[in-house]
């Protein structure tokens, strides 16, 4: 129990949040006491006063927690003073839902009481608020992406069946569905709209059926229900069934079943997409003509129905190309045909054409051709190696190289090998093996044998490539630091082109990163699910130690959430875009497809589908973007540990802080 505070007590109070709050003033909070006393005076309230201020940075999620948390621990009756001038009406409505009744308020405050702790939780879930508060937070939430919010809200409409059959209710039901699929609730989605499509096909406006409709193809793709796809896109209505992006989802959906009929869905999606969104169609039409022709590697020459099909592709990929020149399309490295030319040789059973075309595309940047180590042997990264000796780079800089890696005895020797061939002689190479359990760790420490510039640091458990770098940063010596994966192969101009671009580029230039191919161990080069062969390497960025020191590491996600895309989001969100230098006719890495890769997991809630995309990890990437821009009004220093995100990350990405022991090995 507590009195009301003193003079001495509230003057001390008054100087104490001037920080945390920054439009309240000493005045507003010597005012909230005041009310707070005299409410206590007036209700015979002995229980403690409580004064809650806005915690940094405000989110929907955090807000609502921290309400639960307090309402909670506190007995029924206890007062909450509320000084909250920065968010007054998203706490306010939080704490109203939870149970909580107002006594008194002003424009800078409100008092507050609080019911029963033991019922609140369940009447936050199957409470009917009122339509126009949960609509205005749902239009709210959807803005944040806050998904957990909107499904609580929604849910005690539809739990008491007071959702109104109308553009509001059709509004409502959109964002539910829309949030139970990035929720991953994918059998609740089928359900809902099995349950509420006539009135929705009816009442909803098209922006609100077309996420709707969007959400519930979507899961259909992830049940593999086929059948029932084409069944309920008959039921559409023509304007929707016109609109590119329900083609698009439809098409990714029978693309693995019925490669034909999505390649028509593909193509209704280009014909119906406006000017502003023809590449993205195209590129997803690129890739579904790619899968349905050469979705298995092929020997021999090309057929003529084959040839034909190729022909279409180029054709595609020049409208491809001008469509992107249109947009200034920065999302992925410019288009060049060599590539494509590569890939559909490689899928045919051409490794000197497919060769040819790669080097020609070398070349354009200056990079030493590339040649089979064996000619009798398949176009891999095992067997690729420069036709002509590298002279070495002058450069003496210190580069410091991490390589984690978890079971790849198989693949290790290329990865070694092709990093210590590097141009750049002076680095040093850290092997982390993360917990291996077959001969990973016995490979790495005779490639230490025949070289000592390379350190091991053995893991007692896996941890996860973005711990394990995490660890591997703490022990590196040089002035610039980059990754490169157990599996893949280096360019051996990779490090000194990165860190030129790095050392003589203009002032502020702190990192450097270029584009890779991905080529099977049978010798197919792989096509994007974008419509492009060479992609952004964000798994080898290079970046200097300061970069390091000033953004404390990786976040240390699931291995599958793409944490290097984070530390450069947290990078350009630091210093700006002109901090990255960005080499799009440089393709430094030969990235080894498997299909048991962490980009291309089939498994589990980050699976990958027919077009290679998962939502979740789409939403990820769209909420650390949002999140890092918005944070300290863009000068965001980014998480060093898991619990020091400024934005809401899905459970089945978030990772955790816990580091294993670990050995080092120095070489003698």
């Amino acid at each position: 129990m507590s009195r009301a505070p003193s003079r001495r007590a509230t003057r001390a109070a008054a100087a104490a949040p001037a920080t945390r709050a920054t439009r309240a003033t000493p005045g507003d909070l010597t005012s909230l006491h005041h009310h707070l006393a005299a409410e206590q005076e007036h209700r015979g309230n002995r229980n403690a006063t409580v004064i809650l201020y806005p915690p940094e940075p405000e989110t929907a999620t955090a807000v609502l927690r921290e309400c639960r948390a307090l309402t909670k621990r506190l007995p029924r009756g206890t007062l909450i003073g509320l000084l909250d001038p920065l968010t007054q009406p998203l706490r306010h409505r939080f704490l109203l839902d939870l149970g909580a009744q107002p006594q008194r308020q002003s424009r800078r405050w409100i008092v507050l009481t609080t019911t029963r702790p033991t019922t609140l939780r369940r009447r936050a879930l199957h409470r009917a608020l009122p339509l126009r508060t949960v609509l205005r937070t749902v239009r709210t939430a959807r803005q944040h992406k806050e998904w957990p919010l909107i499904i609580e809200q929604v849910a005690g409409l539809l739990h008491h069946s007071q959702l109104p059959h109308n553009r509001r209710g059709a509004a409502l039901l959109a964002a539910y569905l829309q949030a139970l699929w990035q929720q991953r609730r994918i059998a609740a989605v089928r359900r809902l709209w099995h349950a509420h499509s006539p009135w929705l096909l009816a009442d909803a406006a098209d922006r609100d059926l077309r996420r709707a409709a969007t959400a519930y193809f979507a899961s259909l793709a992830r049940l593999n229900l086929s059948d029932e796809i084409e069944r309920a896109y008959a039921t559409l209505p023509p304007q929707l069934a016109r609109h590119p992006k329900i083609n698009a989802e439809v098409a990714r959906a029978l693309l693995k079943h019925a490669p034909q009929t999505a390649l028509a869905y593909a193509e209704r999606a280009v014909t119906h997409a406006t000017p502003r969104h023809q590449s993205q169609y195209l590129g997803q039409l690129l890739y579904a003509e790619y899968y349905t022709a050469y979705g298995h590697h092929l020997s021999g020459s090309r057929t003529p129905q084959q040839e034909a099909q190729a022909e279409t592709l180029r054709a595609h990929y020049r409208d491809w190309q001008t469509a992107l020149s249109a947009r200034s399309e920065t999302v992925n490295p410019p288009p060049q045909s060599g590539f494509l030319e590569a890939a559909l040789a490689s899928h045919c059973g051409d490794p000197e054409p497919a060769l040819a075309a790669l080097n020609r595309e070398l070349s354009t940047a200056g990079l030493a051709p590339l040649t089979r180590r064996d000619p009798g042997a398949p176009l891999s990264p095992d067997n690729l190696t420069t036709a002509d000796p590298v002279p070495p780079d002058p450069d003496e800089s210190l580069v410091s190289v991490i390589m984690s890696a978890y079971n790849a005895a198989p693949y290790l020797d290329t990865a070694i090998a092709s990093a210590l061939a590097q141009s750049h002689r002076r680095l040093e190479l850290l092997i982390i093996d993360d917990g291996s359990h077959d001969a990973t760790l016995e490979r790495a420490l005779t490639w230490q044998q025949r070289d000592p510039r390379i350190r091991i640091i053995a893991m007692a458990e896996n941890a996860g490539v973005f711990t394990t770098r995490n660890i591997a940063l703490r022990h590196t010596r040089g002035d610039c630091i980059t990754t490169l994966d157990a599996d893949d192969w280096a360019h051996p101009q990779r490090i000194e082109r990165l860190l030129h671009a790095v050392t003589t580029g203009p002032p502020g230039v702190i990192a450097a990163m270029g584009s890779l191919v991905r080529l099977s161990d049978h010798g197919c080069l792989r096509l994007n699910a974008g419509g492009s062969v060479n992609g952004w390497d964000h798994s080898s960025l290079l970046f200097t130690r300061r970069a390091y020191h000033e953004l404390g590491g990786f976040d240390p996600v699931t291995p599958a959430a793409g944490g290097d895309v984070d530390f450069k989001e947290r990078l350009l969100a630091h210093w700006g875009p002109t901090a990255l230098r960005q080499l799009r006719d440089h393709c430094l890495l030969i990235a080894r497809d498997r299909a048991d890769s962490l980009t291309m997991t089939k498994r589990g809630p980050l699976a990958t589908d027919a077009f290679e995309h998962n939502s979740l990890r789409l939403l990820h990437l769209q909420l650390l973007k949002n999140g890092h821009q918005n944070a300290s009004h863009g000068r965001s220093t980014g998480p060093a540990t898991a619990t020091q995100r400024t934005y809401w990350v899905p459970r089945a990405i978030q990772g955790t802080d816990h580091t294993p022991g670990y050995r080092l090995y120095e070489p003698l």
